[in-house]
């Protein structure tokens, strides 16, 4: 609950507080904090809990997080006056009618079930391959921590203009090809870890993209936090999903080489929303709707 109150109102929040040309750049960016918390985790936890116990990482969770609320609740100003009552049945309806919401939902649904999938069980990949333990999770914080330099670079490109379904389907090549590299070879270690490092560093732009677009796509401003809720929902969705449905593929074929078709199939669907995402674009500048 804490995570979708704290992330839901952040695009709203941008769209209202940044300058219009900054807007999409900004997005873009902000969808690093994912990659960025994961990897911090990953490399501190096991230091902290080894040195003070789990109960301590967690205290500081709590403080840091005590901390960022009071900072939010100096620095953002309150909402203006005269602001249009939308009721919420109404913004739920608008946005779920919309086509633009549910493109950007799949699109997220699809690269979440991909990247959590792939994360998830690096650790195992790698321990079958008999390497320690403690390496293990320092190479899957590095597999983690590269996602971030996606999610800079897709600010960066949206802000010179690149059109958005472009970051998103190259991502959706680049991962087909990590993953394949990861899984559908017996190449050496370092290799299959190269995979890992383009699955996910390339795979970084797909978010991006998809946050920079949500003010665009919303129906209208008010449906910017919905348009955002329903972009949440698929990706915890693909999130939840993932991870069970490789395990359960994997015990079905004794090993980890369909894992590349699986996730293929998920990038081929970022493929084809990416191209719905062209169209949509094409529509709007027909009716002469501006991009956000």
């Amino acid at each position: 609950v804490g995570f979708m109150l704290t992330v839901l109102p952040a695009p709203a929040l941008f769209a209202r507080g940044v300058p219009r040309e900054r807007v999409r750049a900004m997005l873009g960016t902000w969808g690093a904090y994912m990659p960025l918390g994961i990897a911090f985790a990953l490399v501190v936890t096991p230091l902290v809990c080894q040195a003070w116990g789990w109960r301590t990482f967690w205290w500081a969770g709590a403080g840091f997080a005590a901390a960022m609320a009071v900072a939010v609740g100096r620095s953002v100003s309150p909402d203006p006056p005269g602001r249009p009552d939308h009721r919420a049945m109404a913004l739920l309806s608008d946005t779920l009618r919309s086509p633009g919401p549910w493109v950007l939902a799949l699109a997220f649904g699809c690269y979440a079930a991909q990247w959590n999938g792939v994360v998830a069980f690096l650790p195992t990949l790698y321990a079958s391959d008999g390497v320690p333990l403690a390496l293990a999770g320092l190479l899957t914080a590095v597999g983690v921590a590269v996602n971030l330099s996606g999610n800079l670079a897709s600010g960066a490109l949206l802000q010179r203009g690149v059109p958005r379904s472009a970051p998103i389907a190259v991502a959706a090549c680049a991962m087909i090809g990590g993953a394949w590299l990861c899984f559908g070879t017996e190449a050496p270690l370092a290799v299959r870890f190269a995979g890992v490092l383009v699955f996910s560093a390339v795979g970084g732009l797909i978010p991006g993209a998809l946050f920079a677009s949500t003010v665009a796509y919303a129906p209208h401003p008010g449906a910017v936090a919905t348009t955002g809720g329903l972009i949440q929902q698929m990706s915890t969705t693909g999130q939840v999903l993932a991870p069970p449905l490789l395990a359960a593929l994997h015990a079905a074929s004794g090993g980890w080489h369909h894992t590349g078709w699986a996730t293929g199939a998920l990038a081929l669907g970022d493929l084809v929303l990416a191209l719905a995402m062209l169209r949509l674009d094409r529509a709007r500048r027909r009716v002469g709707v501006g991009r956000a």
